[in-house]
């Protein structure tokens, strides 16, 4: 933990040679720092206990939070890691959008009062002074409704809130279904927060690191062998085997996994009932997954291409090595115009995952700084909670 701040967390990173010198990026860190010495001298009233903790007691004197936004690949995420590991509260947390918007879900199911999303944020509140969302973005008409109060609850009652997207607030939830009731949220969101963009000329994602590689394209024979060649070697010789993994009261069906290693076809793993629950159980039980004839993403695969990317958002995130057969290359992938922006991070994202690093010095350092899995509070909501009814189970290949 460098407790000096981002800035000079950055500066070591780069003399290092770990990073090198990018100017959007060291003024996205002296925002970033100015708010680490906030913190650091922050001192929020004592929390209300009991029914005072659902009360509205607003908070006015907490430092503003930052919201960063710009392409794929220029380093917004780095950045706020630098700032969440210096920071020098201990009720800050770290989370995946996908993550917090699954726990947020759960906890409405567990929470009966007249007011749920005001309750769940004053918990909230109770437990962290810093709240870090990495790859905000609203797809979802329920995630868009449940954003406003929890938001404005989370903020007014002194919760620090630092998050990443690649829309600026303005381009949030576009064109979706009555958007105008989320609007009131963009306006919040640039009262309450500073917006600064980061868009530099480089994508650093694009950089592949030494490895085999494991993006096959076109889907066929060859990579067929391919990919089954990599399963053996993954594997290290361990035979595969039919398990089960826990999700919730649920069970996920694996017909192929040898030593923390599975394989899936597309169809099952994309094409069924199946979300962000079931993708982050996987990456938590499983170092690598190899995914088999993944199709053209056409308008009749709209659901199969949402459910893509969030795979791969999950996969990376928790630094899970995906291998896949493809009909195209990745930028070839999606035919249907429609949420070709987002995919934009998909396409980037493969892009860095097509080569892995060394196996099996990947296996041992995928998750650099997290808490152990049976220690994670986001790892125990997903594997003891979750547990939601439209989800189906799946079928390996």
């Amino acid at each position: 933990m460098n407790v000096s701040g981002p800035l000079t967390a950055l500066g070591d990173e780069i003399a290092g040679g770990t990073l090198r010198a990018d100017a959007p990026q060291q003024l996205v860190a002296a925002r970033l720092q100015r708010l680490h010495d906030e913190i650091a001298a922050y001192a929020p009233a004592a929390h209300a206990t009991g029914w005072r903790l659902f009360r509205s007691a607003k908070v006015s004197s907490a430092p503003r939070g930052i919201y960063i936004y710009g392409p794929v690949g220029r380093g917004k995420s780095m950045l706020m890691n630098l700032f969440f590991d210096g920071a020098t509260t201990t009720r800050k947390r770290r989370i995946h959008f996908h993550a917090l918007m699954l726990e947020i879900q759960q906890r409405l199911h567990l929470t009966h009062t007249r007011d749920p999303l005001v309750a769940i944020a004053a918990t909230l509140a109770h437990d962290y002074r810093l709240l870090c969302i990495d790859e905000f973005h609203v797809i979802d008409m329920a995630d868009a409704m449940i954003l406003g109060t929890l938001f404005k609850s989370l903020i007014e009652r002194g919760v620090v809130v630092v998050a990443t997207s690649n829309r600026a607030p303005e381009r949030l939830y576009e064109g979706g279904y009555q958007r105008e009731r989320f609007l009131p949220f963009i306006e919040f969101l640039r009262r309450r927060l500073d917006i600064l963009p980061l868009a530099g000329d480089i994508d650093y994602r694009l950089g592949a690191v030494n490895g085999q590689r494991v993006y096959f394209t076109p889907c066929g024979s060859a990579a067929e062998a391919a990919l089954t060649g990599l399963f053996k070697r993954l594997a290290g010789g361990s035979e595969a085997a039919p398990m089960e993994v826990a999700v919730g009261t649920r069970r996920i069906r694996i017909t192929q996994a040898a030593a923390r290693v599975a394989a899936f076809a597309f169809k099952d793993l994309c094409e069924q009932p199946v979300g962000a629950a079931d993708y982050l159980a996987l990456a938590d039980h499983f170092d690598a997954l190899i995914v088999h004839d993944v199709p053209l993403l056409t308008m009749g695969r709209r659901a199969g291409a949402k459910r893509f990317m969030t795979l791969v958002d999950v996969l990376y995130e928790r630094r899970t090595l995906l291998a896949l057969s493809a009909a195209a290359p990745a930028e070839a992938l999606l035919v249907d115009e429609v949420g070709g922006f987002a995919f934009q991070r998909t396409v980037s994202r493969l892009a860095e995952m097509s080569v892995a690093p060394t196996w099996p010095d990947f296996r041992h350092s995928r998750r650099p700084g997290h808490t152990p899995r049976e220690h994670c509070l986001e790892y125990r909501t997903h594997r003891d909670s979750c547990n939601n009814a439209s989800q189906g189970d799946l079928t390996a290949v």
